[in-house]
């Protein structure tokens, strides 16, 4: 299967309906997350502590991109909901380049 399609930072600031989550554990969300991003650590999720809504975009953030943010995507899609990554992380978030 192949992974879920990433955001840049610009679109996810640009989409209304855009809900970004941060995957990552409450430390590494403690050090640094991105402004107005929803903690859900991925453990937290996949063990049904959380539902998704329909109707909304989840944009799933960690660290670098890639690892727990595909997976935290392709969870939610497995669910019938709509999500994707942000492509670099939250540390495409802090460059201004990804602006």
């Amino acid at each position: 299967m192949s992974p879920p399609p990433c955001w840049t930072p610009q679109e996810v600031r640009n989409a209304s309906s855009a809900v970004l989550l941060d995957v990552r554990d409450l430390s590494e969300y403690d050090a640094y997350h991105v402004p107005g991003a929803v903690w859900m650590p991925l453990v937290s999720m996949q063990s049904g502590a959380w539902t998704p809504v329909h109707g909304l975009t989840y944009v799933c953030a960690c660290g670098k991109g890639g690892g727990r943010s595909d997976a935290a995507a392709a969870w939610i899609r497995s669910q019938g909901f709509d999500a994707v990554s942000l492509c670099g992380g939250t540390a495409a978030w802090k460059t201004p380049d990804s602006q």
